[in-house]
């Protein structure tokens, strides 16, 4: 065989061996593009394709991604009346998982969910507004009932162009991540995963509400220990009555919340003997909130004619110790509700008799003074009150 003839055998088999390899190449390449395509479909695919992925990411670390099929809900569509707007994904990275709800205000055709008409909010302690030009919060919930603190934000939307409102709802549970909320860095990139994903959300479901700004800073909610003496109250407590001991101590929320107002506003009221412990907790319910007391007033009313918070404008508590009263709000129908009910030890053995009076004439006190202020931060009508 002649060297050329050598030679152009040789070449022919190193293009072969370079076209397999290249094929190879292209097949390995594109099982790692199948690979992250799977890893981080969760958070592209998660709750309509509106969760904010830099900011989701910053949260979760960079993948693997998994959801939760079992936690997923996709229900509804806006402008629906007789099945509103319910979607909900959870996103696993990490050892973080991350919970969203996205919810049409008011709700229709979930009043018999065993999980309420939205996601829980209630915590023993204030949450904070959110600030930034946001109507919403940040909560934190009981301590005690986990690890580490799970931090809750809620936003409300005010749409412009549909019917309903939307409410963004995102949890975290953190059981087994460094992330201290302590740390005003972690509470950011959290206010700015909710607030992102509520503006895509908003352009999602052509929603046409005003946004707030990019979150530099959240207030942290208080803990067990933050409280301070009620004359020295400046925000959700503010002059509010004391009653002895009985209620001389305070965990409050802000109330300069930078342009907006929050959604639901909470006081706490407490004694100093033997120990700092909560007596009383007064609420504000706005909007979705509201909606969801008087929902669960009605299925709690053993007799349909049982004065409640949702078939009247203020009165006594029968089911629970305290009074409700309310208030007319602007653009919107669903009538702002204002709680007082007693909390801890006080909750579970009431006074009788005459300290039973005394602690009603109190509670009704404590409550207007709450009631009246939060009304007004909202530019609400002065509240009916018990």
């Amino acid at each position: 065989m002649t060297d050329p003839m050598r030679r152009r055998r040789l070449l022919a088999l190193c293009a072969v061996l370079g076209g397999v390899l290249i094929l190879l190449a292209g097949l390995v390449v594109a099982g790692y593009r199948m690979d992250r395509d799977q890893e981080t479909k969760a958070l592209t695919d998660g709750c309509k394709g509106v969760l904010a992925r830099p900011q989701a990411r910053a949260i979760l670390g960079d993948g693997p991604y998994k959801d939760d099929p079992d936690e997923s809900r996709d229900e509804g569509r806006p402008g629906d009346t007789k099945h509103t707007l319910k979607v909900r994904c959870t996103v696993f990275g990490g050892e973080v998982a991350l919970t969203t709800h996205i919810d049409a205000v008011p709700s229709h055709g979930h009043q018999g969910s065993s999980d309420g008409l939205y996601p829980r909010t209630r915590t023993q302690l204030p949450p904070q507004p959110l600030g930034s030009g946001w109507q919403g919060i940040f909560a934190v919930n009981d301590t005690l009932s986990y690890k580490s603190p799970q931090p809750l934000i809620a936003i409300l939307l005010e749409c412009r162009r549909l019917r309903e409102d939307l409410l963004v709802t995102v949890a975290a549970d953190l059981d087994d991540a460094d992330m201290p909320l302590d740390d005003p860095r972690i509470r950011a990139r959290f206010a700015r995963f909710a607030t992102a994903t509520a503006e895509r959300a908003n352009a999602r479901w052509k929603c046409g509400a005003a946004v707030g700004d990019l979150p530099k800073d959240v207030a942290l909610p208080p803990g067990r220990d933050d409280y301070v003496p009620l004359q020295a109250a400046r925000g959700t407590c503010a002059h509010l009555p004391g009653q002895g001991p009985n209620a001389s101590l305070a965990w409050e929320g802000h109330t300069d919340s930078e342009g907006a107002t929050a959604p639901l506003e909470q006081c706490v009221l407490g004694r100093t003997a033997p120990l700092a412990t909560p007596a009383y907790e007064l609420r504000a319910h706005y909007g979705p909130y509201a909606e969801e007391v008087r929902a669960q007033s009605r299925a709690d009313s053993i007799h349909s004619d049982e004065k409640n918070p949702a078939n009247a404008d203020a009165g006594r508590r029968h089911w629970v110790s305290g009074f409700w009263a309310s208030a007319s709000c602007p653009e919107t129908s669903e009538r702002a509700l204002y709680t007082i009910q007693r909390s801890g030890p006080s909750g579970n053995d009431p006074p009788r008799g005459k300290e039973q009076r005394k602690a009603e004439t109190y509670e009704k006190s404590a409550l207007k003074a709450f009631a009246e202020r939060s009304a007004k931060r909202h530019g609400c009508t002065p509240p009916v009150l018990p």
